[in-house]
């Protein structure tokens, strides 16, 4: 077929002597980042068909089988494009994170990330892309009291039974307290 190999174009007479290599082609079904893709090879190992066909990887990628794993016919394999995200967690420093996962969903699942009932992920839904930043807000809700003195006041009542300009306590007075109560939201 065209897909085949043959080392003297098929319109050369033939010669004494003469050396031919023949190598049947191998069909091979990659999926691509989801996208299932026949590739027809005469090379030995995957390596050297991604090579041949040039299709770039990286180390960051991932392979369900080796580049050194030997090319059989209808070998299914899957290849996932490594992507590279910016990731902040709470006050943590940025990290450059590399991942096949497609949502943020799945990434942090892979990170083992797991979030409190009011932390939020400022990184919008959906497909994660190549260079994306992915932002963890980290949110604690604390409670504050506040004891505060207040002082006591007087009350002057006339007492017709009393001399005049004479003074007499009733009840003594006592500070008093006021509490109050806060609820604080802290983020990172």
């Amino acid at each position: 077929s065209a897909h085949d190999y043959l080392s003297v174009p098929l319109d050369v007479p033939l010669a004494e002597q003469m050396h031919i290599v023949y190598k049947q082609a191998k069909r091979v079904v990659m999926i691509h980042d989801g996208k299932e893709k026949i590739v027809w090879t005469t090379k030995d190992t995957i390596g050297e068909m991604l090579d041949e066909k040039e299709i770039p990887y990286k180390k960051e990628d991932y392979l369900s089988v080796s580049l050194e794993a030997s090319v059989e016919n209808d070998l299914t394999f899957v290849f996932e494009t490594g992507k590279q995200v910016v990731f902040k967690d709470g006050l943590n420093k940025e990290k450059i994170v590399w991942t096949v996962q497609d949502t943020l969903e799945a990434f942090m699942r892979e990170q083992r990330i797991q979030l409190s009932e009011l932390d939020r992920v400022e990184t919008p839904q959906g497909v994660l892309r190549d260079g994306q930043i992915i932002s963890i807000i980290r949110v604690e809700i604390k409670e504050i009291k506040e004891t505060k003195a207040l002082s006591y006041g007087t009350v002057q009542q006339k007492d017709e039974k009393l001399p005049v300009g004479q003074k007499q306590v009733i009840q003594k007075g006592q500070e008093g307290q006021a509490v109050a109560r806060y609820t604080v939201l802290y983020e990172n």
